[in-house]
């Protein structure tokens, strides 16, 4: 932390060094509203800092500040497109909230077009697509994909074997 608030004291418009001194404050007790200001000061210096975005985002989610957390989430992939972490924890948000899932589903599926090597968004998105009526049956290959990844993904396993047993009768 010192490094970055003598970056800072050097030159007050580093956008990286209150993102990080942001990330720092924020893993102390009592620190947030500090953290807050960073990001902030991050995102008016450099409004297209998708990483500054996605770091607020997660503190208005830690905060309990839902739709705040969804608007900076929606920034952050604005910002960068191949942000898919950003993707990724927009997808968890918009999942629950009613109405959303086919906006979380696109999003899972955004995340994965930059990293389709991730096990945890393809676990995601074949829960959203088992919640989703009519969908279920895609999650199928979401959570092959998974055992690919992960074969010791006990989870993926169960699901993958409870929608086998189901012979597609699931969400008609």
């Amino acid at each position: 932390m010192a490094h970055y608030e003598e970056a800072l004291r050097l030159e007050p418009a580093l956008a990286d060094a209150h993102d990080n001194l942001g990330n720092a404050l924020a893993l102390l007790p009592g620190r947030a509203q500090d953290a807050r200001h960073h990001y902030e000061e991050a995102v008016r210096l450099n409004p297209l800092f998708s990483v500054a975005h996605y770091n607020l985002a997660r503190l208005e989610m830690a905060e309990g500040r839902t739709l705040e957390a969804v608007a900076r989430y929606e920034e952050a992939v604005r910002a960068d497109p191949d942000n898919f972490e950003a993707h990724n924890n927009l997808a968890l948000v918009l999942e629950q909230q009613p109405g959303r899932a086919p906006e979380a589903i696109a999003h899972y599926q955004e995340a994965l077009r930059v990293n389709p090597a991730s096990p945890v968004i393809h676990l995601n998105l074949a829960v959203a697509l088992i919640r989703t009526p009519g969908r279920a049956m895609e999650a199928v290959p979401q959570l092959e994909r998974v055992l690919e990844l992960q074969p010791g993904n006990e989870h993926a396993r169960k699901i993958l074997a409870w929608l086998q047993s189901t012979e597609g009768k699931v969400n008609p």
